[in-house]
C-alpha cells in the first residue's frame, strides 16, 4: 500500500468517525468537555459535524404562502407560486422556511407580494398568508390524539402603485 493511499485510508477513516461521533450527538454523552470541542472543531474543519435531521426524534414544522389576487373589478382567486419543474418548488419550499426568522419575516413578505403582482399583471391586490404545518410528537400522533394542522401565521396586503 503505498503512503498516500495510507494517508487518504486514515482521513477517510478520520472523517467518519467524526461522522458517526456528530450522527450519534456525542456532545450530549456527558465526556470531557475539551474532547467534545477538539472533536467538535475537528469536525467542523471536515464538514462532518453536520446536524443529521434524519435522526431527529420529531418532525419539524413546515411553512408555507398562500397568495390570494384580486383584480380591479373585485374578481378574487387563489394563486401558488410554482416552478416549471420539483426542483424549483423545492427551492421556493426552502425560500418560504426563512420566514420562521423574526427579522426577516416582514421583507420576505413585501418581496412575495410584490413578485406575485410582478407575475399576474391584471392583478391589482394581492394578499400574502404565511401559513405553518404545526406537528405532534411522534408519540401523540401514534396514540392518535394529536394530527398534524394548518395554521396562520401572518397576513399581508399588497396593492399595485400604478395600477
Amino acid at each position: 500500500m503505498s503512503a498516500k493511499l495510507k494517508i487518504f485510508t486514515f482521513a477517510a477513516a478520520i472523517h467518519l468517525l467524526l461522522s458517526g461521533l456528530s450522527a450519534a450527538h456525542f456532545g450530549e454523552w456527558g465526556v470531557d468537555r475539551r474532547i467534545v470541542d477538539s472533536l467538535y472543531y475537528g469536525g467542523e474543519f471536515t464538514g462532518s459535524s453536520n446536524i443529521y435531521s434524519f435522526f431527529a426524534p420529531f418532525v419539524g414544522e413546515q411553512v408555507s404562502v398562500l397568495y390570494t389576487l384580486a383584480d380591479s373589478s373585485g374578481t378574487q382567486q387563489p394563486w401558488m407560486l410554482e416552478g416549471p419543474n420539483h426542483e424549483i418548488n423545492t427551492r421556493i419550499t426552502t425560500i418560504y422556511n426563512f420566514l420562521n426568522l423574526p427579522e426577516g419575516k416582514d421583507l420576505f413578505c413585501r418581496s412575495f407580494g410584490n413578485n406575485a403582482l410582478r407575475l399576474n399583471p391584471q392583478t391589482t391586490v394581492t394578499r400574502v398568508c404565511v401559513i405553518q404545518q404545526t406537528m405532534p410528537s411522534l408519540t401523540l400522533f401514534r396514540d392518535s390524539t394529536q394530527v398534524p394542522r394548518w395554521e396562520p401565521l401572518s397576513t399581508h396586503d399588497y396593492a399595485r402603485l400604478n395600477p
